[in-house]
This record gives C-alpha cells, structure tokens and sequence, in this order.
C-alpha cells in the first residue's frame, strides 16, 4: 500500500508507507482532497468529484492525480488505485469497508 501526503498533486507529495496491498490488493494513495475531481474543487466550485475512473480516463482527460507513468504502472499491474483524504477522522477505515468519500480507479468500467 503506499500512502502519501499533500496538499496538492499527487506526484508532489512524500511517502509515509510504501510497498503493502491490502488483502484486496489495492493501493491507497491519499491527499488532502477526497477523491479526483473535474477541476480544483478550491478554485472552481462546480467541480465534480468521480466516484470510479478508469486508468483510460485519468490520462486522457488530464486530471492530474498522479504522473502519467505512475497512472500507467498502476494499469500495467492491474493495481487499483483510490484516492481519499487521509486526514478525515475514520476515513482509512471506511475506505477499506467500501464506505465514505473517494474515488477509485480501475482498468475498466466491468472490474
């Protein structure tokens, strides 16, 4: 899992744990945000925030979650990635039940 920490872009931000998955083998990677939105939520307010991406998505529509060959790694390996903010009380955990605010991305819309 790794698990990082910022108040911007992901590519930006420093590790706090690296090399884990979950028992789903999914990643976690984390911000200050919580999930990808269509723009800057601070700057625009009509932005709107992805529930699921696929990793197709991301790159295409240049949403700046992470660098491009992170995104693209992350599909080569299958490896599921959900962004959410780390910061709220209790939101580790309810991610990893399947609950509160985040997005998720995948290699397509069937996974």
């Amino acid at each position: 899992m790794l698990v990082a920490r910022g108040q911007a872009r992901i590519e930006s931000c420093r590790p706090i744990a690296a090399g884990t998955k979950t028992s789903s083998g999914t990643s976690s990677i984390t911000k200050v945000s919580d999930g990808v939105y269509s723009a800057d939520p601070r700057k625009v307010s009509d932005a709107t925030r992805y529930d699921r991406l696929t990793y197709h998505e991301v790159l295409a529509n240049d949403l700046q979650v992470m660098d491009a060959a992170a995104i693209s790694l992350a599909r080569e390996n299958r490896l599921p990635i959900i962004v959410f903010n780390i910061h709220a009380a209790g939101a580790f955990a309810q991610v990893m039940r399947g609950e509160g605010k985040f997005t998720r991305i995948i290699e397509g819309a069937a996974e």
